[in-house]
């Protein structure tokens, strides 16, 4: 006795179903293909996205770091370093602008360049590094002033910075 209710409500549901095509098979057919469009592969390939600019300062900071810390170490009396750098804010980038006056009003806008990708990216004019706050250096020859002083003077000559600025500490024996 069930297959003889459930047929008939089929048939009615199908009969139903085929009316609601029938009134919106265009709406219906043009969503159909809509999705089939967003999910289609865009044919990009993936390319590195680039670093952000907190890694890239990062990366530069500990670069210069470990420069200073080679050629500390290769001072005469230094012995073993270790350099801490600690710099304010970020590094600060600059972009080419076109700069466009009709009557009072200045209209500014960035210029960029266009890739083979069709990709556009800013032109950069200039990069000003974020300034160093302070250092601190950890060495082996420290208890000698002659050696404090050379190196105060190499750190003070390549960052910028003042001797008030810089530390230099013994480092301990092991």
């Amino acid at each position: 006795m069930d297959e003889r209710i459930r047929t008939p409500d089929l048939k009615k549901w199908g009969l139903k179903l085929r009316r609601v095509i029938e009134t919106w098979r265009l709406p219906l057919l043009i969503l159909a293909l809509g999705a089939l469009i967003l999910l289609w592969p865009s044919g990009k390939k993936d390319e590195p996205s680039a670093a952000k600019p907190e890694a890239a300062q990062e990366a530069q900071a500990t670069d210069m770091q470990t420069r200073l810390e080679q050629l500390l170490s290769s001072m005469d009396g230094v012995g073993r370093v270790e350099l801490m750098l600690t710099t304010s804010g970020s590094e600060e980038i600059f972009y080419q602008t076109d700069t466009r006056v009709s009557g009072d009003t200045r209209e500014e806008t960035t210029v960029f360049s266009s890739t083979q990708s069709t990709q556009k990216t800013p032109v950069v004019t200039k990069t000003k590094s974020a300034p160093y706050l302070g250092a601190v250096v950890v060495c082996d020859g420290a208890d000698s002033a002659a050696v404090r002083l050379r190196i105060m003077q190499a750190v003070s000559a390549l960052t910028g910075l003042g001797s008030d600025k810089i530390s230099v500490i013994k480092m301990k024996r092991q």
